[in-house]
């Protein structure tokens, strides 16, 4: 306690002492103080090793701390407060995909979601929970544009159905259920190469050959063809 109340004075008398900042981060009780004291030796010597390198330790301490306060909030169904802390993790290391995955589960949309997902894949490509959210949110956007899409199409409003379904096809053109809605939709079965009909049907069929018991898509082609 006298080593500190020497050494504030000492900051005092002289702002620009790296020495003094850089010995009141070393008897620093708190985490978030000792980040302060560590800035400003930064801010007077930017190439300090130790206080790069203790920076960065801290700060990565304190993200983690966050992380467990969010997930002990979450726990006792504090979403406001846990996703605060989720945050402030994310102000001391933005890298900390486990903030950014509780982030994700906590998002009430799936939008949202995939947002998150995709930057902790850009920290870690190979992170296995965030690839599964990833798909399984794609998913349930792709699930509600095709209910949208079939709820245009009962209303007769067969462009704003073919919106949704361009809007499926282009995120996951193995949809089944989208080209199938688009061949009900398109006008004729004529075969020519641009027939619209032909040429969906021909995109389900794609998706269904190479599971044999399915095989409605490939009969309806074959009867728009006459075979």
């Amino acid at each position: 306690s006298k080593a500190r109340v020497s050494l504030l004075r000492s900051s005092e008398l002289d702002p620009k002492s790296e020495s003094t900042w850089l010995w009141l981060a070393s008897i620093s009780e708190y985490p978030e103080e000792l980040l302060v004291f560590l800035t400003n030796v930064l801010d007077l010597n930017p190439e300090n090793q130790r206080a790069i390198e203790w920076t960065s330790a801290t700060r990565s301490l304190l993200s983690k701390t966050f992380v467990q306060r969010g997930i002990d909030a979450a726990d006792e169904s504090k979403s406001d407060y846990s996703i605060q802390c989720f945050n402030q993790a994310l102000e001391y290391d933005p890298a900390n995909t486990m903030a950014w995955l509780w982030l994700a589960s906590l998002c009430d949309s799936h939008e949202g979601k995939i947002t998150y997902f995709e930057r902790v894949l850009t920290i870690d490509p190979s992170n296995e929970a965030a690839i599964a959210g990833l798909e399984s949110a794609r998913y349930e956007i792709s699930q509600r544009q095709l209910t949208e899409a079939r709820a245009a199409a009962v209303a007769g409003n067969t462009a704003e159905a073919n919106e949704f379904l361009d809007a499926i096809i282009a995120e996951n053109p193995d949809s089944e259920d989208a080209w199938i809605l688009r061949a009900h939709l398109a006008q004729g079965f004529d075969v020519g190469p641009e027939a619209p009909a032909a040429a969906a049907l021909r995109g389900a069929v794609r998706q269904r050959d190479d599971r044999p018991h399915h095989r409605r898509p490939r009969r309806r082609l074959d009867s728009a063809a006459g075979g």
